[in-house]
């Protein structure tokens, strides 16, 4: 495959974060003002993310523009022999206790081509998992889901972190890619695999393959655990 189709198949996938922050998001109450909703008053508040595989089911966020529906359109566009169709190798995403640098605190001292090993959530959308192809994003542990409030039933996919601060979700969010040998992503969801569920507390160790001053962190997994 050449470049820009590489470029295209990955960076459909990562490049809505300054979009998402652009137009905003809607609070769990609807009201259109992220950080504004009963979460809000308990410190909550919500952000975007590159990896275009975003959004806020159970929130009337249907055109939410991170959704993985995105992804999935987006990524058909490139040369369907572009995508590597490997599945994820045995011992790539193992059970155990995460342990490494909470997301916010990597995404501020790490540099491209760095390894790096960060600890986040799974989630930040109301689809944090891809639809075509291994990649999925992860907030830091610090910020506040939907099910961390007072009423954790208010919210149907409480993952999305639909009443955190904007600003702190650009600060604490990272995205996650499977790429085979040559660095193409695997052409397949990855939800479910060994515990890649939302919410699911993630330790993961790869390279920062791209970063920039827009909020996007994204790093290529050589080894995920899974709490």
């Amino acid at each position: 495959m050449n470049p820009m189709q590489y470029t295209n198949a990955r960076r459909t996938i990562a490049a809505t974060t300054a979009l998402l922050f652009a137009l905003g998001m809607t609070a769990c109450d609807g009201s259109g003002s992220p950080g504004t909703g009963a979460a809000a008053s308990s410190g909550d508040a919500h952000a975007g993310h590159d990896h275009a595989a975003h959004g806020h089911e159970g929130h009337d966020h249907a055109a939410h523009p991170g959704d993985a529906r995105g992804t999935a359109s987006a990524s058909k566009d490139a040369d369907a022999h572009s995508i590597s169709h490997v599945k994820l190798p045995d011992g790539l995403v193992t059970r155990g206790e995460p342990s490494g640098t909470n997301v916010a605190a990597c995404k501020a001292s790490a540099t491209q081509g760095e390894t790096v090993t960060v600890v986040g959530r799974i989630g930040g959308s109301r689809m944090p998992f891809a639809n075509d192809v291994a990649v999925f994003t992860i907030v830091d542990p610090s910020l506040k889901s939907c099910a961390d409030g007072t009423d954790p039933d208010h919210c149907n996919t409480p993952w999305d972190y639909c009443c955190e601060d904007r600003e702190a979700m650009k600060r604490g969010m990272a995205t996650i890619e499977f790429a085979d040998a040559q660095g193409v992503p695997l052409g397949f969801p990855v939800r479910g695999a060994s515990g890649l569920e939302p919410l699911a507390t993630v330790a993961v160790t790869g390279v920062v393959v791209e970063k920039n001053d827009a909020g996007l962190m994204v790093v290529r997994a050589t080894k995920v655990v899974v709490r």
